[in-house]
């Protein structure tokens, strides 16, 4: 019998390196002054959970998931570095006048 038995499924490579990066993502959270981690971890769910930021998407989308493991790579960089102290979402205000 293998080793997880039946119906355990396999996590493939990109699978790993989405968790791995998720992993990063939570340890860069814990590195943050204790005050705006919990916006922190919002932001890091939103960013993975999101439908227009790559959340949801099948496995058969291989192209669109490394476009997303990309571009989660470089936000974590940016925001790994010691002088990110706090992010924030730039919504558009409903006063704003349309151009």
């Amino acid at each position: 019998m293998g080793v997880g038995g039946p119906g355990v499924r396999r996590v493939t490579g990109l699978q790993r390196q989405i968790f791995h990066l998720y992993r990063r993502a939570l340890v860069v959270v814990a590195s943050k002054p204790p005050e705006t981690r919990s916006s922190w971890y919002q932001f890091i769910s939103h960013h993975f959970r999101h439908p227009s930021l790559g959340g949801g998407l099948r496995k058969q989308d291989v192209g669109a998931i490394e476009y997303y493991l990309r571009r989660g790579e470089k936000m974590l960089e940016s925001y790994s570095q010691d002088g990110v102290k706090g992010q924030f979402f730039i919504q558009a205000s409903p006063f704003q006048s349309q151009v």
